[in-house]
């Protein structure tokens, strides 16, 4: 038998680097609603034209002509944010408004959080100018008076509630809006995680992969991630973090190993959201075996054969892709009973077993 290659890479990682502020956005909204006020005369119309600065307006009419003449909310949602593990600093949200008669100005400006209206509002006596302008409210360090999670942000549930009101008695009013849009100011979260070790070595017919690690502030679970071609990774195996602040070893057997090349890495994920990956470590297993399956696709009905010239008892053991063991056929001829994969459809890895337990094939296969 051809010596077993295989590839161990090890390295030392340090996420230690200091947090900068960073931003998210501009973002305009995609779901828009409206939502009742007390007291309210008119409700807004064609409430999507907010969705984008293209001079299509959302509006609401001529406001009643009293002292106290409002609108119901605009609510405008799901920005599409999609800020990692983070620590969110400020919430600045733009509005491009205008009434062409200057009679509207701000009722109300309050954000949404979890799909609900906050308290804290940040509206302006500033009337709408004539010409489309954006007024900008809060800011990069201004959290309108709530504490934020960045899933909070990347929820399609956050957003902006707008309220208008005449300012003046006399004369019609024309106020519109055709675009908001929020921006996130925020620092990244980083994990002080140092991985010491990563490396897949060859454990007689499996793969061991081990890793060390130390001061694990903050950190969730790894994920052992394996690869056929180093680029499409799939987790083979979520484990818990200790949180060990000394130096911590931790392992994981991967008994159905790819053929050819199995490539492994490793995800490391923090409590805030926060992930990271590891370099990539390979392991080749020698090729050089001649027991094979046959037809390759198998169709649905067809009789499936092995390369068995000497009659030798045979085991074909088959597994999905993620490791999982679907059945375990035996043979001392050169055809293989398919009953029990019957109704599996796909592609399977298979590993052939002599008598001695010792494997003289592998691959993958198509059942159709």
């Amino acid at each position: 038998m051809k010596p077993i290659i295989f590839l161990l890479i090890t390295y030392l990682i340090s996420f230690t680097a200091s947090a900068q502020s960073q931003q998210a956005g501009p973002q305009s909204g995609n779901t828009f609603t409206t939502s009742p006020i007390s007291g309210s005369s008119q409700s807004w119309i064609n409430v999507s034209n907010a969705g984008a600065d293209d001079g299509v307006y959302a509006s609401f009419g001529d406001l009643p002509d009293k002292t106290i003449s409002i609108t119901n909310y605009l609510v405008i949602t799901n920005f599409g944010f999609n800020i990692p593990g983070a620590t969110i600093n400020g919430i600045l949200v733009e509005i491009d408004r205008s009434d062409s008669n200057q009679l509207t100005s701000d009722y109300h400006i309050r954000i949404v959080k979890g799909g609900s209206i906050m308290s804290t509002d940040r509206s302006t006596g500033i009337h709408y100018p004539a010409i489309d302008a954006y007024q900008s409210y809060g800011g990069s360090s201004d959290l309108w008076g709530q504490s934020w999670s960045f899933s909070d942000i990347n929820s399609p549930n956050f957003g902006i509630a707008i309220a208008a009101q005449r300012n003046a008695t006399g004369g019609i009013t024309a106020g519109s809006i055709d675009n908001v849009r929020i921006t996130v100011t925020y620092t990244q979260n980083i994990l002080p995680l140092s991985l010491i070790d990563f490396s897949a070595t060859k454990n007689n017919n499996s793969v061991l992969i081990n890793w060390m690690t130390s001061n694990e502030t903050d950190m969730n679970h790894y994920e052992v991630q394996r690869s056929s071609d180093g680029l499409n990774f799939n987790t083979i195996k979520n484990i818990p973090s200790s949180n060990s602040q000394t130096e911590k070893n931790y392992s994981y057997n991967d008994n159905i190993p790819l053929p050819g090349i199995s490539y492994y890495r490793l995800l490391m994920a923090g409590n805030s959201g926060y992930e990271k990956y590891s370099s990539i470590v390979s392991v080749q297993f020698s090729s050089n075996k001649t027991t094979f399956l046959y037809p390759n696709p198998l169709n649905s009905g067809d009789n499936l054969y092995i390369s068995n010239a000497n009659n030798e008892k045979l085991t074909v053991s088959f597994y999905d892709l993620n490791g999982k063991k679907v059945s375990d056929l035996s043979t001392n001829t050169n055809q293989l009973s398919v009953n029990s994969l019957q109704g599996s459809k796909g592609e399977f890895i298979y590993r052939v077993y002599n008598s001695k337990a010792e494997v003289i094939g592998s691959g993958k296969i198509v059942l159709q």
